[in-house]
């Protein structure tokens, strides 16, 4: 049994609890007692059947179940509290401690996000979940794990115990994202870009694809701004095509294919690219990132730019110059288009049309 001890202490005098009450991993029962003792609903929820006989004569007054996480809980719940095992394990003499109270995983986190899975089925709309770890846990893993389920969340307080450790306790909520998104149906995660969370989903029987900012900021200048550039760049069919937006999130259609710097790369995919550069340049847009296309282009038979998270509008757009220097430094340009670059500005047209006739790719098909 896990005995009441600092981090417990920290977690009750940080949470505000509301409504219908679960505790998991309630372990004495010390905060779950506390919590009926003011008259609140309290399940709690441990899957040690002898903490909880402990619990029920120490700390009565909770409804106590043996469950293995959610598996035997139903119902939604207003407030979501617990202190799971979120210390890495621990090895002596080549043998890992077992201590399912202690030890939440090899990382420390593992146990911590299979919470975090299950919660969120269980938590009301207007809900709360107040999880409490470690810096020792990776809180950045746990955070992004967050990111990826909707889920906002604060941190409530902090407490510094010592050897370098630090424990926090969160609170954690259903974003505006996921209320934006009721309307798209098997929503998946998908990735986590540098400022950015994306998730595939079908909304009337097209796969599309939800961007939102890390944190979910609200309101987010940053979805703001790409789905004013994606609406931009689609008149000039570059991009994947606008759905929806609002202050929180960005709804665009799904480009099957692969990034540009995992397939083999031609001739008429090199000068694809170098085109689309002109149309921005036209549009007076700068999308940045083009001196090192990866993961920013895909390649499906056509060549599509994604990610306009960064672009702006520039009075001497850089699209052409700044994808001509990668074509440069791959062999892809002669030497001589450096000179040519040299006029862009004052001849784009001109200095286009010489740059496009000169790529060559590896295949060295005109």
């Amino acid at each position: 049994m896990y005995e009441p001890a600092e981090d417990s202490y920290l977690l009750l005098n940080s949470i505000k609890p509301h409504g219908i009450i679960l505790e998991m991993c309630t372990g004495s029962g010390v905060i779950a007692g506390s919590l009926a003792k003011q008259g609140l609903s309290v399940t709690a929820v441990d899957i040690d059947s002898l903490s909880l006989d402990y619990a029920r004569i120490h700390n009565p007054g909770p409804r106590y179940v043996c469950s293995d996480l959610f598996t035997d809980i139903l119902g939604e719940f207003d407030t979501i509290i617990c202190n799971p095992p979120y210390l890495p394990n621990d090895v002596i003499g080549g043998n890992v401690v077992a201590d399912k109270a202690l030890y939440g995983g090899k990382q420390g986190y593992e146990f911590i996000l299979q919470f975090l899975d299950q919660a969120v089925s269980y938590l009301h709309d207007n809900g709360s979940i107040y999880l409490l770890f470690s810096n020792l846990s990776q809180s950045s893993i746990i955070l992004r794990h967050a990111d990826s389920l909707m889920l906002s969340y604060e941190k409530v307080n902090e407490q510094f115990v010592g050897l370098g450790e630090t424990l926090y306790v969160y609170r954690l909520w259903k974003s505006a994202v996921w209320f934006a998104t009721k309307d798209v149906m098997g929503i998946v995660y998908l990735t986590h870009g540098k400022h950015g969370v994306l998730w595939t989903g079908n909304l009337s029987g097209q796969k599309v694809v939800i961007k939102s900012q890390q944190g979910f900021a609200k309101p987010s200048v940053q979805v703001v701004k790409e789905a004013q550039m994606l609406q931009a760049v689609n008149k000039v069919g570059i991009g994947p095509s606008y759905v929806r937006h609002d202050d929180v999130h960005v709804v665009m259609n799904f480009i099957e294919g692969k990034a540009f710097h995992k397939v083999k790369h031609t001739t008429k995919m090199l000068r694809e690219l170098i085109r689309q550069c002109f149309e921005l340049d036209k549009l007076g847009i700068t999308k940045e990132e083009l001196r090192r296309p990866r993961s920013n282009i895909i390649v499906n038979g056509d060549v599509v730019m994604i990610d306009f998270e960064r672009s702006h509008y520039d009075l001497k757009p850089r699209n052409v110059t700044q994808y001509a220097g990668f074509l440069i430094v791959h062999n892809y340009l002669p030497t001589q288009a450096i000179s040519l670059l040299r006029q862009y500005s004052s001849k784009p047209l001109e200095v286009y049309k010489q740059l496009y006739n000169l790529i060559r790719g590896p295949d060295n098909n005109h």
